[in-house]
């Protein structure tokens, strides 16, 4: 699976800009890629704007920090679905969720973060009974156990958890997100992150069967006519970037792309951006 990338640069840019270490010098050149620093801050909930006590039933609209959120109904393991579950703004019971209380309990609920158009989010978990429910755009996903998403694509999102404990810990979503809900039957969230989308961001590279850099980017759609990848041997406003006519750009999913290009010879620092 991708790893995660290095933020966000506006106007549909993705500047090679991180060292990718020992793998980079392995290959003998020095190849950075990753995001401009410049990057579009995140959209973060963590529910410390709300009173405590509070208490969302079924279709209610609240905002925390920038971020509007929509209770909904949930399905049960069974298939049934329930709109009788209740959210709760908690700051005390169940060991703390997130960096600090309090955190929003949901009971037999799921809860809709409206993120526009996002290129990745990271919310922090516990999961203390009954089942659970996760969709992203708009594909649904229910599931007992909360390891059951680990490494799963839904609706061309990756799914990866960094567990702390057994029920507790972070998911984290990558990938083009326009429709995000989470919830359970007792299930606790806190510190819910979304990073804007701003531009293609590279999530991996490797090397090819024919010895060439197959660079792995997401962005919407299917269709990455519109993009050129460029190389220069510095980064900078001295920069002098060249479109490589070389590279080949292919859809490898919905939001998914690769591109490839022959290494280039003789060559021993390497910069890349899509434009």
């Amino acid at each position: 699976m991708p790893g995660p990338g290095s933020g966000c640069y506006p106007s549909r840019m993705a500047t090679a800009y991180k060292s990718w270490g020992r793998f980079a010098r392995n290959l003998g050149i020095l190849l950075a890629l990753g995001l401009k620093a410049s990057a579009a801050p995140e959209a973060c909930v963590g529910f410390g704007d709300l009173p405590t006590n509070s208490v969302f039933r079924v279709r209610t609209n609240f905002v925390s920090g920038t971020v509007n959120c929509e209770t909904e109904g949930f399905q049960w393991g069974s298939g049934q679905w329930t709109s009788n579950g209740f959210a709760r703004v908690e700051s005390a019971n169940y060991v703390n969720i997130g960096a600090e209380f309090p955190y929003l309990w949901l009971g037999n609920m799921n809860v809709r973060f409206d993120v526009s158009l996002a290129t990745d989010l990271r919310l922090k978990y516990g999961a203390y009974g009954g089942n659970q429910n996760l969709r992203i755009n708009g594909v649904l996903t229910n599931f007992g156990a909360i390891q059951q998403v680990n490494g799963i694509t839904l609706g061309g999102v990756r799914v990866s958890l960094n567990p702390i404990s057994t029920g507790r810990g972070e998911l984290r979503a990558t990938g083009i997100i326009f429709d995000f809900a989470i919830g359970g039957q007792e299930f606790a969230i806190d510190n819910i992150c979304i990073s804007p989308y701003a531009g293609p961001k590279f999530r991996a590279i490797a090397i090819g069967p024919e010895d060439d850099l197959v660079m792995t980017f997401s962005y919407p759609g299917t269709d990455g006519s519109a993009l050129v990848l460029e190389y220069a041997d510095s980064v900078g406003s001295s920069a002098h970037w060249l479109a490589d006519s070389n590279a080949t750009i292919v859809s490898t999913g919905a939001n998914w792309f690769q591109v490839m290009t022959p290494r280039r010879s003789g060559v021993n620092r390497a910069f890349y951006r899509l434009k």
